[in-house]
């Protein structure tokens, strides 16, 4: 097999087929709650609960194990955005602006850019607490843009605009992302940068 050949096979999802990902939106969405109905939103986790996961990877910062991550979508397959859960599992402990520090460090990396930038990372520093080991932040997006963030199953609260939750989730899932291994694991697809 040609080179050329080997690298586009090992860019093809593991397990996707275009009929899952039409299937998934819908029956996602259906009985979604509106962002401003917080008590709903409160039970969004539920609907998301039973989704399959999609993949799974670590990530490591030189030597340190920093979280675990997981995605969840309707069909169990990663269908390149929305609706999708993502669940970090931390294995250190983390003060609220150490970790709204590293969405502003990912967001700057990566050149993602927004007017209200500034005002979500003031909404995350008001919604996050601080994190032990062990704790899991779940984040789910809804193909209609509503997200909502958990800690250990509890509702933390959301950043009202639709524009943050596709930027929140690029860090990770964004094909420039700068942990292309860890996207590649998160999203069941090979791995083709060496780390």
């Amino acid at each position: 097999m040609t080179k050329p050949l080997l690298a586009i096979l090992l860019l093809l999802p593991l397990s996707v087929s275009a009929e899952q990902c039409h299937k998934q939106t819908p029956l996602a969405e259906k009985a979604l709650p509106l962002q401003e109905d917080t008590e709903a939103q409160k039970n969004l986790i539920l609907l998301a609960d039973g989704w399959p996961m999609v993949g799974e990877t670590r990530l490591k910062v030189m030597f340190w194990e920093l979280y675990d991550a997981q995605l969840f979508t309707p069909s169990g397959a990663w269908c390149g955005g929305p609706p999708y859960q993502l669940s970090l599992t931390y294995l250190r402990q983390g003060r609220t602006e150490q970790l709204v520090k590293r969405v502003a460090d990912a967001w700057r990396r990566q050149g993602l850019d927004h007017p209200n930038r500034a005002d979500w990372l003031a909404q995350l520093t008001r919604i996050w607490p601080d994190i032990s080991a062990g704790d899991n932040l779940v984040f789910i997006l809804t193909a209609t843009g509503k997200s909502g963030f958990w800690l250990n199953e509890d509702f933390l609260g959301g950043v009202d605009d639709q524009d943050f939750g596709p930027m929140f989730g690029d860090i990770w899932l964004a094909p420039d992302t700068l942990g292309p291994n860890n996207r590649a694991r998160l999203i069941n697809q090979q791995a083709t940068v060496l780390e």
